[in-house]
């Protein structure tokens, strides 16, 4: 006796799809940015000391964790919270904060910190006054304050 196999079940006429999570889309690109930024470390790590270090760190999977930890932290990101996704991606992918990208890709700083730090804190040793000051008078303008030029 042979047994003929059975049609699927179905839920009504239609079978429906699950739903595509925005989320998802979005998290997967801020993934991909970070990957691409953490990928140029190597090339970057002109220094002996450091060369090996990097190497042996994964960028895909410091890009999950500072991703993660982003939606974790700051949750989905819309309006004023999708700022804060723009700031951290953009400051990683900045060709002048090579030292940001390893510092975070070495574990130095962790993806928690780094989620908090804000844009002044994410520069540059070297471009980190100019950013102050900048911050410091854009502040006064707005407040009114008399600007010191």
């Amino acid at each position: 006796m042979v047994k003929e196999p059975k049609e699927p079940k179905r839920l009504g006429k239609i079978l429906k799809s699950a739903p595509i999570d925005p989320t998802t889309a979005y998290r997967e690109k801020v993934r991909k940015e970070l990957e691409l930024a953490f990928s140029r470390v190597a090339s970057e790590a002109n220094e002996g000391s450091v060369k090996p270090d990097v190497t042996t760190c994964d960028p895909v999977r410091a890009a999950a964790s500072v991703e993660s930890t982003m939606s974790k932290k700051i949750g989905w990101s819309n309006g004023i919270k999708k700022a804060k996704y723009r700031s951290v991606v953009f400051n990683l992918n900045d060709l002048e904060y090579p030292d940001l990208r390893r510092k975070v890709l070495l574990g130095q700083i962790k993806p928690e910190v780094l989620v908090s730090m804000s844009g002044v804190e994410m520069a540059s040793q070297k471009r980190q006054p100019g950013a102050r000051s900048a911050s410091a008078l854009f502040i006064n303008c707005r407040l009114g304050a008399p600007t010191s030029q």
